[in-house]
């Protein structure tokens, strides 16, 4: 039977020393899901735990199907749905539970028409006065003034700048004193903890922008202009933003930039606080004119469809951000003889957010065996890696990594000595190293009487 070490001390043990990266992006390859597409949004479901996507381009004909995601993609077959579309616009009204959808077009026709999504069906809202029809606009639902906000997008060819707020039952025009310039393609999203909706990039005509604007219920105000990506001019579309619970911030992803006179798609992220930008995650899957929102079953963001620059095709590639597999894995060699081992309690087992991960020597050479955790198999503050333990009378013996984290003993099982460390709930722990490596009294083996392991290297993860 397992004897669970403190989780107290192990919390400590980690978050004293590792710091994760949670933001991963990780691109699915599943059999059932929707068809390619590009300018199809995603919105996430609250009430019923999905993320919502409908229509969008493929190739050139609109598409109409509704597609729910909650970690697999399921097709719906509501009763009554929209007409077919793309450069859509959809929101989440929490009070209502009702998924928003406004506008959008066709290859012949720009729609004016409001769609709500109950969970199981569409039904077409009228209202008497509202914005133009237009495709390439966005929404996003402002919870501090409870109304989905709608700025821009483009009508025959005519980009737009003005703002409307839908509250349920009617629309609502904005006169604000200060606003931002005609724009489509641009992308937007809300901020809870600060209370406003920003919105960002976009083109209007020929012009590729670079700005970024929130608003406050009342006006707008210029805020920090978005990243430049390496080697592209300033100015981004068809990108996407949507708000990120677990880090608490605004995380842009992907879209399309100017490089040498052409349009060229991004793979980069970035996460926006209020004050500026800071590049996160690993490259993510380089794409332009997708959907993505945040997955409250899974706790992730997902993003599908969209395309690149080099063929102008629709894609169907899923992807996820927000966590990352976790992984166990083996380096160097042990001394002794036997040599003493240090591996995964079980073929699978891996140190993943919120469980216990656990690993064994199998073999050990007396019961005083204690496992040393360090951040880096890189060096040590003076010393690079590995480093031979000649010196301290144990011939053939090496350190491996650092031993900057500390060390927990071992305790007996039927399977040999066991470290077991109950990692943390903590998804700001994703992605972090963590190095191992097991330290053994065996009298008569060299001239200090101890022995070490190989090491094993654990990368936290959520899956």
């Amino acid at each position: 039977m397992r004897v669970l070490l403190a989780s107290a001390t192990v919390a400590a043990l980690l978050t004293a020393g590792l710091r994760g990266q949670a933001t991963y992006w990780t691109t699915l390859w599943l059999q059932s899901k929707p068809g390619p597409r590009t300018a199809a949004p995603l919105v996430d479901d609250q009430a019923r735990q999905r993320v919502v996507l409908f229509g969008g381009k493929g190739g050139t004909t609109a598409l109409a199907d509704t597609w729910l995601w909650s970690g697999t993609w399921t097709q719906a077959q509501p009763a009554n749905s929209p007409a077919p579309r793309w450069d859509h616009a959809l929101a989440y009204d929490a009070p209502r539970q009702r998924v928003v959808l406004f506008g959008g077009a066709d290859a012949s026709t720009a729609f004016g028409d409001l769609w709500e999504w109950d969970g199981s069906n569409w039904s077409q809202v009228g209202f008497a006065t509202g914005p133009q029809a237009r495709g390439g606009h966005t929404m996003s639902y402002d919870a501090a003034r409870q109304q989905v906000i709608l700025f821009g997008g483009g009508s025959n060819g005519v980009s737009l700048a003005d703002t409307w707020g839908w509250n349920g039952t009617t629309w609502s025009q904005f006169a604000p004193s200060a606003s931002p310039p005609a724009r489509s393609q641009h992308a937007m999203a809300y901020d809870p903890v600060r209370q406003r909706v920003v919105i960002s990039g976009g083109h209007s005509g020929p012009t590729v922008l670079g700005d970024a604007w929130e608003w406050d219920g009342t006006n707008w105000t210029q805020s920090a202009p978005l990243p430049v990506a390496a080697g592209t001019q300033a100015g981004r579309l068809w990108h996407a933003m949507v708000w990120h619970p677990p880090t608490q911030r605004m995380v842009l992803a992907f879209g399309a930039a100017i490089s040498g006179g052409f349009f060229t798609d991004l793979g980069d992220t970035w996460a926006y606080d209020g004050s500026g930008w800071t590049p996160t995650s690993n490259s993510g899957p380089s794409m332009l004119d997708h959907g993505v929102a945040f997955d409250p079953a899974t706790q992730r963001l997902v993003t599908f469809g969209g395309q690149r620059v080099t063929s102008w095709t629709a894609l169907n590639l899923t992807s996820v951000y927000g966590g990352a597999p976790a992984l166990a894995s083996s380096y160097g060699t042990g001394c002794g003889s036997p040599p003493m081992s240090l591996i995964p309690a079980a073929p699978g087992d891996r140190p993943l957010i919120g469980t216990t991960a656990v690993a064994r020597v199998p073999a050990p050479p007396s019961p005083l065996v204690a496992v040393v955790f360090g951040s880096s198999n890189q060096n040590t503050p003076s010393t690079p890696l590995p480093l031979s333990l000649a010196s301290l009378g144990m011939a053939g013996c090496w350190l491996w990594h650092a031993a900057d984290l500390g060390s927990l003993a071992t305790v007996p099982t039927q399977y040999g000595l066991e470290v077991q460390i109950a990692v943390p709930p903590s998804t700001s722990l994703i992605g972090a190293e963590l190095h191992l490596q097991a330290f053994g009294q065996a009298p008569g083996q060299n001239v200090a009487g101890f022995i070490t392991s190989n090491a094993l290297r654990w990368v936290i993860g959520s899956a």
